[in-house]
């Protein structure tokens, strides 16, 4: 299955759905394995290159690289900049075609890892009080 088989909600059901398989696992596995699990299984279903995950600070309000294929495991993103911190921020999900053509895209982070994104998606995820857990983002070449 290509990108372009995916509508927009299909994009962001799919990624809803795999975090909410997040509470089932969690409770057997400790969290990097469960962000693992997570981050193949949206690798496969999704046919994507990349999958990074943020975890949300709520008291920094930013949102820290949890697991990635390009080592960001430094890279901190405040709520509202950038398409994880928009979507974060504004409780949303995000389907970019082209990401260089939305201002809200970091282009910093391709120019450090050699990797040119095309199309990306992002997607929040909330506990059962509505407070922001984390940002999984999607990109693709």
């Amino acid at each position: 299955m290509e990108l372009a088989d995916f509508t927009n909600d299909d994009r962001a059901r799919v990624m809803r759905r795999l975090f909410e398989s997040l509470e089932v696992i969690a409770s057997d596995l400790y969290m990097s394995e469960v962000v693992d699990r997570v981050s193949d299984i949206t690798t496969r279903m999704l046919c994507c290159e990349r999958v990074t995950v943020f975890i949300a600070d709520a008291s920094k309000h930013v949102l820290r690289v949890l697991r990635s294929e390009d080592d960001l495991s430094e890279v901190t993103v405040e709520y509202g900049v950038g398409l994880v911190g928009y979507a974060g921020q504004h409780g949303v999900a995000i389907n970019v075609a082209d990401a260089y053509d939305d201002a809200r895209f970091n282009k910093a982070v391709d120019q450090e890892t050699g990797f040119r994104t095309k199309a990306v998606l992002c997607c929040p995820t909330f506990d059962s009080s509505g407070q922001l857990i984390a940002v999984i983002q999607v990109r693709y070449t």
